[in-house]
Order: structure tokens, then sequence, then C-alpha cells
């Protein structure tokens, strides 16, 4: 496994570890607005009620 670290430049790992970063923050910002939404949601439909 080492020599793959070895062959591969440290920017390119950065890059993909940057990547990988920006997809998890991305899936929980859409996890978090999309709660969000929904208990809205559900509070709007509880006050039309």
């Amino acid at each position: 496994p080492h020599a793959i670290y070895l062959h591969s430049s440290p920017s390119r790992r950065n890059w993909a570890r940057a990547t990988f970063a920006w997809y998890i923050i991305g899936a929980v910002v859409a996890v978090v607005l999309g709660l969000i939404l929904a208990s809205t949601g559900l509070l709007a439909e509880a006050l039309r009620s």
C-alpha cells in the first residue's frame, strides 16, 4: 500500500481528500436542509389545520 502513496503526488492526494470532504459536507447540508424543509412543511400543515 505504501508504494501507491509514494508514486502518487501529495497535491493529487490532497485534492482527493478535499473532494471527499466536500462530498461529505454536501451530504450533511442536504440532509439538514431536507430535515428543515420537512419540519417546516409539517409545521405549516399543523398550523393550517
